[in-house]
């Protein structure tokens, strides 16, 4: 997805979910789910991005990853 320079995972997950729901609400599919599948991995303990993941994959009938962040 690119460098973000010095800024710390963290906040680049906060960039990403950003970007992903804007993104989404465009019509934007497929990049807001790879740039929520980052900011998920960046900050794998946040139930937003969690939820968000499950939710934009039931967008693409993609039911089996969707369950699988639900899971985890």
């Amino acid at each position: 997805i690119g460098s973000l320079g010095n800024i710390d995972d963290r906040e680049k997950a906060v960039i990403f979910g950003f970007l992903s729901v804007t993104l989404r609400d465009e019509g934007c599919i497929d990049i807001a789910t790879q740039l929520l599948q980052e900011a998920f991995r960046l900050s794998p303990d946040s139930s937003t991005f969690a939820l968000n993941l499950v939710h934009i994959l039931e967008l693409t009938f993609n039911y089996f990853d969707s369950l699988q962040y639900a899971i985890d």
